[in-house]
């Protein structure tokens, strides 16, 4: 986290929204304010980690959850690297923050001044967002340079 951090990374997230059925636009977003968390996982099944980043932009309503996620499953020795991307609108009450509207994606690729995921990752979208997903290690290695 300190990495990303010192390093003044700007994450850009280039997101197609769908709302009401219909296609919006693609925007670039710049956060104002990151937060940063850090997990672990270690089951019988597979150790996962995962990089949490939360990109709000003050006074706008909008806010992009993105995870990293490195997933290593045991039974197999296979690796699985990607991201998830769900968007939401903050609603605020008295000044308050009073909670998030989850807004559907159609679609979301991740930029940064050395990758783009568009075509290197496949894509999968539910109801949490949007994954996007390697097993080629050259993709990923690419994914994670500073």
């Amino acid at each position: 986290m300190k990495f990303l951090a010192k390093r003044g990374i700007a994450i850009g997230l280039v997101v197609i929204v769908l709302i009401l059925g219909r296609p919006t636009a693609a925007d670039v977003v710049t956060p104002r304010e990151v937060k940063f968390e850090f997990e672990v996982t270690d089951d019988q099944v597979a150790k996962a980690c995962h990089l949490l980043v939360l990109m709000v932009n003050y006074p706008n309503p909008e806010a992009v959850n993105f995870k990293v996620v490195f997933t290593f499953e045991k039974r197999t020795d296979h690796s699985f690297y990607g991201f998830i991307v769900d968007v939401g609108d903050a609603h605020y009450r008295n000044g308050q923050f009073a909670g998030m509207e989850h807004v559907p994606l159609d679609a979301a690729e991740f930029l940064s001044p050395t990758f783009n995921s568009t075509g290197r990752f496949h894509m999968n979208v539910g109801d949490s967002g949007v994954f996007g997903s390697t097993a080629d290690l050259e993709t990923a290695s690419a994914f994670c340079e500073p």
